[in-house]
């Protein structure tokens, strides 16, 4: 009686073992797939802009901080080409501004930038503001590019 019992209690000592074992290494591969993802994520910043994502933990967190500064990169670049435009005497109409914006921006805002390129109130909206109003609809471009 006791050497069945001693046979089955090692026989689920072995099953919770294995269960056990597969878990650590499941978990081993996901931090491993993380950790890829991150650092193939970090290997396509640029050298001086790597000090300012390198904290960022994990690849989620990290493509999301990319995205971010990229919608925030375009509208900086726009706004500056204004500015050069304007010191020179030159100037553009709203409506220009706000398409040549919703042009530069990245293939997963192609449907946000469609509705937006449509709207009546596109040649008056500031810049700002139509950058604003983008801004609210990142989680949802982020979610379906992800």
């Amino acid at each position: 009686m006791y050497e069945l019992w001693r046979m089955r209690m090692e026989q689920y000592i072995q099953m919770i073992d294995y269960s056990l074992w597969e878990v650590i290494e499941t978990e081993k591969a996901q931090r491993r797939l993380e950790l890829k993802a991150r650092s193939t994520l970090l290997m396509g910043i640029p050298n001086e802009h790597q000090l300012k994502f390198n904290s960022i933990k994990d690849a989620k967190s990290l493509l999301q901080a990319i995205e971010k500064r990229v919608l925030n990169q375009t509208f900086d670049r726009l706004q500056k080409r204004i500015n050069q435009l304007e010191i020179h005497g030159e100037s553009m109409s709203q409506e220009d501004m706000n398409q040549k914006f919703l042009r530069s921006l990245s293939p997963e805002w192609r449907t946000h930038t469609i509705v937006w390129r449509n709207k009546p109130e596109i040649d008056t909206l500031r810049l700002d503001n139509l950058y604003n109003n983008l801004q609210t609809y990142e989680p949802k471009v982020k979610e379906t590019s992800s």
